[in-house]
C-alpha cells in the first residue's frame, strides 16, 4: 500500500482540507476517494499527491463517488 497526501477544495479559493489515503497503486485513487467525497459532499477540487508528484487531480464535475 502507497499513503497519498490528498488536497480537497470545498470552494474556489479557500484553504485545502489536508488528509491522506492509502490505496495499491494511482488507478486505485479514484475509488479510495470515496469516503473523503462522502465526507465533502460539495468538493470543489481534490488533488493527491505521491510525495511531490501530482498522481491525481479532478475538478467538481468530474467527482461522484465511485
Amino acid at each position: 500500500m502507497k499513503a497519498y497526501i490528498c488536497l480537497i477544495t470545498v470552494r474556489a479559493g479557500q484553504v485545502p482540507h489536508l488528509r491522506h489515503i492509502e490505496c495499491a497503486d494511482d488507478d486505485a485513487i479514484p475509488k479510495s476517494l470515496t469516503p473523503l467525497l462522502t465526507e465533502w459532499p460539495q468538493v470543489h477540487r481534490i488533488e493527491v499527491f505521491d510525495d511531490d508528484r501530482l498522481a491525481f487531480a479532478a475538478d467538481a464535475p468530474d467527482l461522484t463517488p465511485a
